[in-house]
């Protein structure tokens, strides 16, 4: 199976090719679309490119598919109201909302 993530990062990254991942630390193959610069885009309701971990976004959502994963369930086609980052990667428009942060209940 696949799983699409972004990493938003100040600056390059050196990442690995193979990471361990989730609650049994299944072995997962990273394949990254290169680096890209984001654009903010302001305040406007729009939905978000990749699932998302509703603990760390800061917008109001709106309307989601649940994907129950405990402990922390995910959203995905999340639709928010919020500031927004925009990049095209490899041909395809991502949206993220801005000012994501990991956050632990």
């Amino acid at each position: 199976s696949e799983f699409l993530f972004a990493i938003i990062s100040q600056g390059p990254l050196q990442l690995p090719a193979w990471i361990r991942m989730g609650l049994w630390r299944s072995k997962a193959r990273l394949e990254c679309f290169g680096g890209v610069e984001a654009k903010r885009i302001s305040l406007s309701e729009q939905m978000a490119s990749v699932p998302l971990n509703p603990l760390d976004v800061r917008g109001d959502l709106l309307l989601y598919d649940l994907i129950s994963m405990p402990p922390s369930s995910l959203v995905d086609h999340a639709r928010l109201r919020t500031e927004w980052l925009q990049a095209d990667i490899a041909g395809t428009d991502w949206l993220l909302p801005a000012g994501m942060g990991y956050t632990f209940p």
